[in-house]
């Protein structure tokens, strides 16, 4: 923890327009991926407690996240699917990670154990194509020998507004399908197959799948936690059927390089790497890069900054791993990019 933290306080100082000052605690408020929720929203209450901000984050989804930030209408937004380099300038943005998970296919099938059902990608976009229409498919029993599958009707349940973890998960199945690809395709909203059962959220697919039987979503890890869920095995690039786990997230980044480009977006769609999850996600957060006051961009900095400090601890056992140190220490620096009309970031006194 010394060494992450000697790691970014040297980024920090190293940007010229951070300065460290006392400020006054004001209200935050942020928008957007109902992919990282549940933890901005354990960070908010522990930031409170500790330095007495408010901090008010609304899981409207990844769009509406984006939209509000553009429209200036919250602190913050957070988004699960990058902007790019043109998007962000043309909108004044800076944008930055703050940590990393995974989006994983949940099912109720009864009688069967949570996680012992094996599936490749090409099978799970069957699934979710209504290629595949009943549990006892050849096609999943020759993935699962000697497993008494269910003769019970998938029925799919997918987002109905744009999300990130949508962007996310289609992405993959466009990676493990051209049929896929070619018909359905990648995007926050996309026409699913008539017939699929659509509700709001993370925790609206939790719901909805732990009451249906037969049922197929996809939801971010810690909803899993939550809602205690039943996942599946799922195999990866190297071939290894694995389960999402913590570790399984932080295989991922730790083979994909991701941050080292400007906007700091990497994908980590079927990272390599034996035990890496393939279906894993970076989230991020979009905040204003020429701000008319410094008094709200310092409340905001200062929180995500007290974050990155103290976010390891905050996130074990969340669903959600933290970014390396070196991807941490950039994020830093990229806040540092801020430039306020009215004088530069402050971060805290002494």
């Amino acid at each position: 923890m010394l060494q992450r933290l000697l790691f970014i306080v040297f980024a920090v100082s190293a940007s010229p327009s951070l300065v460290w000052a006392q400020q006054k605690a004001q209200e935050i408020s942020g928008a957007g991926a109902t992919f990282p929720a549940l933890v901005y929203t354990s960070w908010a209450f522990a930031y409170s407690k500790e330095q007495g901000a408010s901090v008010r984050y609304a899981a409207t989804g990844s769009s509406d996240g984006v939209k509000q930030i553009v429209e200036r209408k919250v602190d913050f937004g957070a988004s699960d699917s990058p902007l790019s380099t043109s998007d962000l300038k043309i909108n004044k943005l800076i944008q930055f990670p703050t940590m990393v998970g995974g989006i994983v296919p949940v099912v109720n099938l009864p009688n069967v154990p949570g996680g012992s059902v094996k599936l490749t990608g090409p099978v799970l976009a069957d699934l979710f194509s209504g290629e595949i229409k009943s549990w006892d498919d050849p096609r999943i029993a020759a993935l699962n020998p000697g497993m008494r599958l269910p003769t019970l009707k998938v029925v799919r349940v997918v987002r109905t507004e744009g999300s990130g973890s949508t962007e996310t998960f289609t992405s993959y199945l466009a990676t493990q399908s051209p049929t896929w690809k070619a018909s359905v395709g990648v995007g926050k909203q996309v026409k699913w197959k008539e017939g699929s059962l659509s509700v709001n959220g993370n925790d609206g697919v939790a719901e909805s799948v732990k009451k249906t039987p037969g049922a197929i979503g996809y939801v971010s890890f810690d909803r899993v936690q939550y809602h205690d869920l039943a996942t599946v095995a799922l195999r990866n690039a190297a071939g290894q059927f694995v389960l999402p786990s913590e570790s399984a997230f932080q295989a991922a980044i730790r083979f994909a390089g991701a941050g080292k480009n400007d906007i700091m977006a990497e994908t980590l769609i079927n990272a390599s790497g034996a035990d890496a999850w393939p279906i894993t996600d970076i989230t991020y957060v979009l905040m204003d890069a020429a701000p008319k006051s410094s008094a709200k961009a310092n409340a905001s900095v200062k929180f995500f900054y007290w974050a990155f400090l103290k976010g390891d601890e905050l996130i074990q056992g969340t669903g959600f791993a933290p970014l390396p140190p070196a991807i941490q220490a950039r994020a830093v620096r990229k806040i540092g990019e801020i430039q306020p009309e009215d004088g530069p970031i402050k971060l805290f006194g002494s």
